[in-house]
């Protein structure tokens, strides 16, 4: 892991915190291009994201979704460097410093807590959506770009938009390897494009809570949510 904490140090240290604090704040939403340089994550982490395509897990909702996920569990048993930069102290400091909160990482239970989407199908697509927090606190989402082998498929943010005007002020974010994607998912409306014939986009989120706590009742709906609309049955001891 000591490659991959030397390149995020690096890839910190000549950030510019300060400016991307006041680019956040006004949408709530902020894109580092190349946060982590495309070649290190070619040579360093896209071969962990090859070893977790086996454990992919496809849902198709009419409509509204078709894609492939893979968990939080598979990830910390298959894909240590990506499993570590989600743990990274480091990492969850730097958060912390652009959106202006304490900020913890998700129950080890949480299989979003850390996972891989992947639009490898013609048509895979997530439609206008926000990242709704099931805890007592807000959720951050942090997406990291691993592969984006395609024109077609590509993040599209809605800052400002509501339930009653879901696509206003549209910003379209191609999250090319390296790419650092970061906002409130509890506000934040946005989707997935299509993805087109023989492409394919693959990109890590991470989630990060100014509240770890959960209902019974919200933990019933998160876990129903998760394992019917990203990763199927889960065993807990995995």
């Amino acid at each position: 892991m000591e490659i991959i904490q030397n390149c995020l140090s690096k890839a910190i240290q000549s950030s510019n915190i300060e400016q991307y604090a006041k680019d956040f704040q006004p949408h709530k939403m902020l894109v580092i291009k190349e946060f982590l340089s495309p070649e290190f994550v070619i040579q360093n982490l896209i071969p962990e994201v090859e070893a977790c395509t086996k454990f992919i897990h496809r849902v198709k909702v009419p409509k509204f979704k078709k894609s492939g996920s893979v968990s939080r569990h598979h990830i910390k048993q298959h894909a240590p460097g990506l499993f570590h930069l989600y743990q990274s102290e480091l990492m969850k400091k730097f958060i912390e410093q652009i959106v202006g909160e304490e900020l913890h990482l998700s129950p080890d239970s949480d299989p979003h807590a850390v996972a891989l989407y992947n639009y490898t199908e013609a048509g895979d697509r997530i439609g206008v959506h926000y990242d709704k927090s099931f805890y007592k606190g807000k959720r951050y989402t942090v997406l990291l770009g691993m592969i984006q082998n395609s024109e077609h498929s590509k993040l599209v943010c809605y800052p400002g938009a509501n339930k009653a005007n879901r696509k206003k002020n549209p910003i379209e974010v191609l999250t090319h390897p390296g790419t650092l994607v970061i906002f409130n998912g509890d506000d934040l409306w946005h989707e997935v494009t299509a993805l087109g014939e023989n492409e394919r986009r693959v990109i890590l989120t991470m989630e990060y809570l100014t509240d770890t706590r959960i209902s019974k009742l919200n933990k019933t709906i998160s876990d129903f949510k998760d394992r019917y609309l990203y990763f199927g049955k889960i065993k807990e001891q995995a």
